[in-house]
């Protein structure tokens, strides 16, 4: 089951895991998604409903808070929705014997030092890292031993309400608009696909703990990325602006270099991550 499945995570996910021969069922919420069951992350009774009946073997928590900036204005709301509700589904998990799967973030690291390792301490920056740092430690302590906790970050791809960053760039330089990038903040540009096939495998292959799973590049810069969305678009990338962060222009603090290394995944579970090029292909074709 993929709680948030009308996402932009969750609806990769169902697909791939479809693709692979797994039957799944997927939620949705504001975006009603035909063959998704309604169902709001805060309904416990309604979701314990569900897992008694259907019997799940997973559960993949992908709803959350996710509004970097307007966690800094609702701090209460950061920390229900990424920390005290996961850590209660994770509680309904165990109690119906199902494994619990936590999406988690590079912002629980404050990029310092980054890339970071599974192996290197969090220290969050923002409301956002601390609450979804709160949500790593709840699932882990609810969900038992089988719980999964899985950080990405800079995830894009196809998606219908065209929210992340990709479609960010696109906009912007189709309507000839300038566009400033910070050229100082580096970290992984992750492909929906990539996300959703590392996921996958790392359920087949019943791992537990905590996995990164991102794009190739740990350390690529941010306008760099934009750069070169407008290169394979054929947009032009004079447009983009590259800037240092030297003032906050955002709410939250950013992680400077919060890149994640992926090494783990690659070893234990043989997860490659693909170039962005077929998820750009993917997109202009919708």
């Amino acid at each position: 089951m993929i709680l948030g499945g009308s996402g932009l995570v969750g609806s990769h996910l169902v697909a791939c895991l479809r693709q692979r021969g797994h039957s799944v069922s997927g939620t949705c919420w504001k975006q009603v998604v035909l063959g998704m069951t309604r169902l709001s992350m805060s309904d416990l009774r309604g979701l314990s409903f569900i897992l008694q009946r259907e019997k799940f073997d997973v559960l993949v928590i992908c709803s959350g808070f996710t509004w970097v900036d307007g966690c800094e204005d609702k701090p209460a709301k950061a920390r229900l929705y990424n920390s005290i509700l996961p850590g209660k589904i994770a509680q309904l998990c165990r109690r119906h014997k199902t494994k619990v799967v936590y999406l988690s973030s590079s912002y629980v690291f404050d990029g310092e030092r980054g890339p970071y390792s599974e192996r290197d301490r969090p220290n969050p920056l923002s409301i956002y890292g601390k609450s979804k740092l709160e949500g790593e430690q709840r699932v882990r302590q609810e969900g038992g031993k089988r719980a999964l906790i899985i950080r990405t970050m800079g995830v894009v791809g196809y998606e219908p309400r065209e929210k992340n960053f990709l479609y960010t760039v696109i906009r912007n330089l189709q309507k000839k608009k300038v566009l400033v990038v910070p050229d100082d903040q580096r970290g992984n540009l992750t492909c929906a696909t990539d996300l959703a096939q590392g996921i996958c495998l790392l359920l087949e292959k019943n791992k537990r703990g905590i996995y990164h799973i991102a794009g190739r590049r740990p350390n690529a810069k941010r306008s760099e990325v934009a750069k070169q969305i407008a290169k394979n678009y054929r947009l032009d990338a004079k447009l983009i602006h590259p800037k240092p962060t030297v003032e906050p222009t955002s709410k939250a603090p950013r992680p400077r270099y919060g890149g994640l290394r992926t090494e783990k995944a690659r070893k234990q579970v043989g997860w490659r991550p693909l170039s962005l090029l077929p998820e750009l292909a993917k997109i202009a074709c919708a």
